[in-house]
């Protein structure tokens, strides 16, 4: 049991941001709700959105994406796009 990403950003840390967004459409693979399906591209456009376009289709968060700190000049944690 993970926590619901749905439509939602449990946490600020890079990497559970970049894994944690596709959890409800895994989830719709079993349910075969399109709702949990909309909700992962709800949670990535949060995403998306509070932390800007980090070149390369990431967003911006070195360790943990802080709010107000969404522009290029931020860092990207590697495992946070692998």
């Amino acid at each position: 049991y993970g926590a619901d990403w749905g439509d939602n950003l449990v946490n600020p840390h890079n990497v559970n941001i970049a894994q944690g967004f596709r959890e409800p459409a895994q989830f719709a693979l079993r349910s075969g709700s399109a709702t949990d399906t909309r909700d992962t591209y709800g949670t990535y456009a949060k995403a998306m959105d509070a932390y800007g376009q980090f070149p390369g289709g990431g967003f911006a968060g070195d360790e943990n994406a802080r709010p107000g700190h969404g522009d290029p000049r931020q860092g990207f944690e590697t495992c946070g796009i692998v």
